[in-house]
């Protein structure tokens, strides 16, 4: 079964009451993830530098289309922007077909393949040293990978 026995909560972190509340959470947390765009994370003090702090041991995974220090890091994107802007379309089909659009969202289930890998050897490297880990996947970089 998917999801049994998750919880969620709604949660207005940019007021201080939900704030708190986040900070409550990060501090008892093994892994945060999130998939803000980076200016985001930034203004709402949701970087792996500002949670640190809260909590050593926390492993930070974010996900934006195309990184946190990219020329492109303010445009969003979704699974088929990502896989156009890679040239993803031109992998389908024959060699004299135009472009063709791969219906399936093979960016982002690839991504969430990749971004488990990325988030379990920062959580063997928490246990060995101690420290938490900041874990970053773009988009971008796992269709450029697919695509090699």
């Amino acid at each position: 079964m998917s999801n049994r026995g998750k919880e969620s909560l709604c949660l207005d972190f940019r007021k201080p009451a939900g704030r708190e509340v986040l900070e409550k959470l990060v501090a008892r947390a093994d892994v945060l993830i999130h998939s803000f765009r980076p200016d985001f994370a930034e203004r709402q003090r949701l970087r792996f530098e500002d949670l640190a702090p809260i909590n050593p041991r926390l492993v930070h995974y974010s996900v934006s289309a195309y990184g946190s220090d990219s020329a492109y890091r303010l445009k969003p994107a979704v699974d088929s922007v990502i896989q156009g802007v890679a040239g993803g379309f031109y992998g389908a089909g024959e060699e004299k077909d135009p472009p063709i659009r791969n219906s399936l969202p093979i960016v982002d289930v690839a991504s969430g393949m990749c971004g488990v890998n990325g988030i379990l050897a920062a959580l063997m490297e928490r246990d060995r040293s101690g420290r938490g880990q900041a874990v970053e996947l773009t988009l971008m970089g796992t269709m450029l990978n697919f695509l090699g």
